[in-house]
């Protein structure tokens, strides 16, 4: 788990490795998510940027790697 700083390029990066996903495959939408499955990276960096909003004064969001492949995506309040 690490944090990531809120850019272009990591947005990029987070959306090449779910671009693929299908969305049928979840069974719910994560509070504030329109798309389960982003349809850009712009669409990955406004969520990254709300976020970072969300969480800035008493939690982290974190995100989640495995061999550096991006896994997925936690949220944690304190």
């Amino acid at each position: 788990m690490r944090q990531l700083d809120v850019t272009r390029e990591n947005a990029e990066m987070i959306f090449d490795a779910i671009k693929d996903e299908n969305s049928s495959d979840f069974y719910f939408n994560p509070i504030g998510v329109d798309n389960i499955v982003p349809k850009s990276a712009d669409e990955v960096l406004k969520f990254m940027q709300r976020e970072s909003g969300w969480t800035a004064d008493n939690g982290v969001a974190l995100y989640l790697f495995q061999n550096n492949k991006f896994i997925g995506y936690r949220r944690l309040f304190f």
